[in-house]
């Protein structure tokens, strides 16, 4: 919806104007300021409810609460219906303002009664107290500093960089994991000073002291008395009632469409909340895999207004002004289409709903059932398995990998060591998910990069969920939902949408769905074979059966065929010997050696290479350009 920013401490307003400008593709309808001495506020709107009177920051009676909130809360009239029976005088028609009200009747435990996808900033000059709050599942984005005794914050991490004390050090931890996850999972990002406020936490700044809190977590305990149509009706009910709540607004709503069962749930329940035809968005790469026929057809059963755009290989120049974008990189050629896919719907539309979520809650993923597969083989049989695998045409293994890229002599050996390894499910979860391995990365990093790290890395917290439950497919899960959801998945579905001034919204995740499925035994969600049970048990008789029953087909964008010699061409420019060699971190070698194995084994190191070909750009775009004084304007075009 829109783009915050904010300080507390002795900086002009001039700095509260360049933050907030930084962020105007977040916010395009307008822009709001909040200034005195010592505490400055910053927003650009992009106009959703309320469009005539819902401009921020707002206030309230007596000017003590100042906000500025980005997201929409969906359940925000019932709550202003209330807070008007306990006294209080409302100036606007928006779902911002309950939040000052809300503050101002119950303190930092008004954060329990929302429902939506919030970050947001309170100023509250009685207790001259900074309060920051993000939602439950981190759909919306929020990052902070503290320099000097001071605090800044803002929806971009763009916008902090703006000012000159703002430390610039690299976090070399940061920059491992990416090349494990292709994402950063957790509170760091690619800068050591700064953070990202954890989804589901709140943090205070007052009197020069910091104090973070978490105020919901997500809780596994299976009711086991209840049968599976009973959990199916309760689920039907509560993402009906999602998907009503989220049409909210004055302006057009759409919607992205795959094709697939996630997003044709979500079209076919606003086709029955509302029967006025929507417009639905859809992306393919003109392969045999894509999903564009699906949609169409999900599209003309529901009467929507359909639209699609292809990926050209000449898109992938765009990858400079995308990662521009993202900030914290993302290493997966699936940003390109993503991006083209907002761009598209933004022709249309301000607000499009999504299928996110589905796959963390209920076990969508082909890794996901992968490991719950081989989580059942005895240890002792991982060696024999392993060598039979080693010894299997890749053709075979291809019949039964559900991917659209072959596995090649890499990826087979990748398989083969990871049945070898069976017996601890932390390092078996650690080593499918990993881009890069930890042998891998001795003959990748050199020594210079090695000595850069941190030492101690943060593991512990990655696999804290771990301690609290012997189920591996809801320890599993909550991984999903704790790092890969908020940190990728939503993470760049924010990016990328508001790059384009439109707002994404996620059913799926309103939090209320989210507290069920975490009470509906783990066999309704993925087993045998079989995932999403819940979600096709409840939707079975409002989609056709073929949709229903239909298996997951990945997201994928291929970097063979018409895409590889664009895609060659750009590695070979950012990913030079010469030039990996110049930045000291990667080894040139062991890369050309990628290089030259793709040909025979394009998914792992198609995947290898584009994370590698994007940190590249990363260091071009947010290193080298503003070592050269380059105008932010020309980031933002893409200039590489």
């Amino acid at each position: 919806m829109c783009g915050i920013c904010g300080f507390k401490g002795s900086y002009p307003q001039s700095l509260l104007e360049a933050m907030t400008q930084t962020m105007h593709h977040r916010g395009p309808d307008e822009t709001g300021f909040f200034y005195q001495e010592g505490i400055g506020l910053g927003h650009t709107r992009l106009s959703i409810v309320d469009l005539d009177t819902g401009r921020q920051p707002l206030f309230n009676e007596e000017g003590s609460v100042t906000l500025v909130f980005n997201g929409e809360i969906y359940n925000y009239k019932e709550m202003r219906e209330r807070l008007m029976k306990r006294g209080h005088r409302f100036s606007t028609k928006t779902d911002s303002e309950v939040i000052v009200h809300a503050y101002e009747e119950y303190g930092e435990s008004c954060l329990e009664d929302l429902n939506g996808m919030f970050a947001f900033a309170v100023w509250d000059s009685i207790q001259q107290k900074v309060f920051l709050a993000r939602d439950r599942l981190g759909i919306k984005p929020l990052y902070y500093t503290i320099v000097n005794g001071k605090l800044l914050f803002a929806s971009e991490l763009k916008a902090l960089l703006q000012c000159e004390e703002v430390n610039q050090t690299l976090h070399f931890g940061a920059i491992d994991d990416f090349l494990t996850f292709r994402y950063v999972p957790g509170g760091s990002t690619f800068f050591a000073e700064i953070q990202k406020l954890p989804p589901g936490h709140f943090l205070t700044f007052q009197h020069g002291r910091k104090r973070i809190q978490q105020y919901w977590r997500l809780h596994f305990k299976e009711e086991r008395q209840k049968s599976a149509e009973a959990f199916a009706e309760e689920f039907h009910a509560l993402l009906q009632d999602s998907v009503r709540l989220q049409l909210m607004g004055d302006v057009p709503v759409g919607a992205f469409l795959s094709g697939g069962l996630d997003s044709s749930v979500v079209v076919a329940l606003m086709a029955e909340a509302n029967h006025v035809p929507r417009k639905t968005f859809s992306v393919g790469f003109g392969m045999p895999q894509d999903e564009v026929g699906e949609a169409r057809r999900i599209a003309s059963l529901f009467g929507t207004e359909h639209y699609e755009v292809g990926v050209t290989p000449e898109d992938l120049f765009s990858l400079p002004k995308i990662v521009w974008h993202l900030e914290d990189p993302i290493g997966d050629s699936i940003i390109v289409p993503s991006y083209l896919l907002s761009q598209l719907a933004r022709r249309h539309v301000k607000v499009v709903l999504t299928g996110e979520g589905a796959d963390e809650l209920l076990g969508g993923y082909v890794h996901q059932e992968a490991l719950l597969t081989v989580d059942r083989i005895p240890p002792f049989l991982g060696d024999v398995l392993g060598h039979m695998v080693r010894g299997t045409p890749v053709s075979l293994l291809d019949h039964f990998f559900q991917y659209p890229a072959s596995l090649g002599k890499e990826g087979r050996r990748r398989l083969s060591l990871f049945l070898r390894r069976l017996g601890n499910r932390k390092e078996n979860y650690l080593y499918f998910v990993s881009l890069f391995t930890v042998e891998d990365k001795k003959e990748l990093y050199t020594e210079k990069f090695r000595a850069l790290l941190p030492g101690g890395r943060e593991e512990e917290d990655l696999f804290a969920g771990l301690k609290e439950t012997t189920d591996f497919t809801n320890w599993l899960l909550k991984q999903e939902l704790s790092f890969w959801l908020p940190d990728d998945i939503l993470f760049k579905q924010d990016k990328l949408t508001m790059a384009n001034s439109v707002e994404g919204r996620v059913p799926y995740l309103d939090h209320r769905i989210v507290e069920f499925l975490g009470r509906v035994p783990s066999r309704l969600k993925i087993h045998k074979g079989m995932n999403k049970i819940l979600l096709r048990r409840a939707f079975r008789n409002i989609l056709p059966s073929e949709t229903v029953t239909r298996k997951k087909q990945a997201f994928f964008m291929p970097l063979e065929g018409k895409f590889q010699k664009t895609f060659r061409e750009l590695c070979n420019v950012y990913l030079s010997p010469e030039r990996v060699k110049r930045r000291g971190l990667l080894n040139p070698g062991f890369i050309a050696a990628i290089f030259k194995k793709s040909a025979r084994s394009p998914l792992l190191c198609h995947k290898q290479l584009m994370a590698l070909l994007i940190l590249e750009i990363w260091f071009d775009v947010f290193i080298e350009h503003q070592a050269r004084g380059e105008e932010k304007v020309r980031l933002h075009e893409g200039v590489v």
